[in-house]
């Protein structure tokens, strides 16, 4: 219930203001309200206290993504791929930004990688087998 987690994520953040989770977990609920000015500062807010805060870029390039907004998103995928080159949500994130911006090549090996670590990853196999028809 995003309407609850909002209500609890800001009375964390009233409670403790210097909690840097509290706002990264905030942003994704207020992309979901429609709310982006908001998620935006929450990102701020949270890279402001902890510049690595791998949840604050991830969630905040999920919501770039969703916003078609394919170049910020892959800025932002790239940075939490180079603090943890195994994090399969933004590799498939990167990839998706990828593909969308027609970076096929880049787009293939994220998807190849995501295949591997989760094989039943419909939605990766699917861009995947489109690219290889491309070839």
């Amino acid at each position: 219930n995003y309407g609850k987690a909002k209500e609890l994520f800001e009375k964390v953040i009233e409670l403790n203001p210097n909690y840097p989770k509290a706002y990264s977990y905030l942003i994704p609920i207020y992309h979901a309200f429609g709310m982006n000015a908001n998620a935006v500062q929450a990102y701020k807010n949270a890279i402001q206290m902890d510049e690595n805060d791998l949840v604050a870029q991830y969630h905040l390039a999920v919501m770039a993504l969703k916003n078609k907004q394919y170049l910020t998103a892959k800025k932002l995928f790239k940075k939490v791929i180079d603090m943890n080159k195994r994090h399969v949500g933004a590799i498939f994130g990167f990839g998706v930004a990828s593909f969308r911006t027609g970076n096929f090549a880049a787009a293939k090996k994220c998807f190849e990688f995501v295949i591997k670590a989760d094989p039943e990853n419909k939605i990766a196999r699917r861009f995947y087998n489109f690219i290889l028809k491309k070839q």
